[in-house]
């Protein structure tokens, strides 16, 4: 039987732990990726979201983030832009590139684009991201074009 004295006892430890979940659980990490965090790729682990290949080159590579913080990984550049077109993802979704000489993550609004035969991506798109227009401008002496994002989104090839 359930006491005066048993319940009062349950009902503050109860009590005290809701009161600690209010504290300390926003301090657990619970939030989920930083949005202007570059995410992270397990290359040779992973598969394209649009063609399914293995993503292997981390020069060619390409992700973006939802708002929600779901990430979507791509082997090629081209892929992340037929996705794109596929899909229409939110406004305010995150799309980053790798820099094909440092390949460091780029912001692909920020980045800079070469189209060429002579870059071998791995879906045969074409396309390197650069970090500026003066390293792209150095970068191959027979690019074919020098693109930003926005005209990026509609010059790449469409396949699948």
């Amino acid at each position: 039987m359930l006491t005066r004295r048993r319940f009062l006892k349950r009902a503050g430890g109860a009590a005290a732990l809701l009161a600690g979940a209010a504290v300390f659980g926003p301090a657990c990490g619970t939030e989920g990726p930083d949005r202007d965090a570059p995410p992270t790729l397990r290359y040779g682990e992973e598969r394209c979201a649009y063609c399914t290949m293995s993503i292997d080159d981390a020069r060619f590579a390409a992700a973006w983030r939802t708002p929600s913080g779901g990430e979507r990984h791509f082997d090629d550049i081209g892929c992340m832009v037929n996705a794109y077109r596929r899909e229409a993802p939110a406004s305010d979704s995150r799309f980053w590139v790798h820099d094909y000489r440092s390949q460091e993550w780029q912001d692909a609004g920020a980045a800079t684009y070469l189209t060429s035969p002579s870059f071998k991506t791995p879906m045969g798109y074409g396309v390197a991201a650069f970090a500026s227009a003066a390293d792209a401008a150095t970068a191959v002496p027979a690019a074919k074009t020098m693109l930003a994002w926005a005209e990026l989104l509609t010059a790449v090839e469409r396949k699948g």
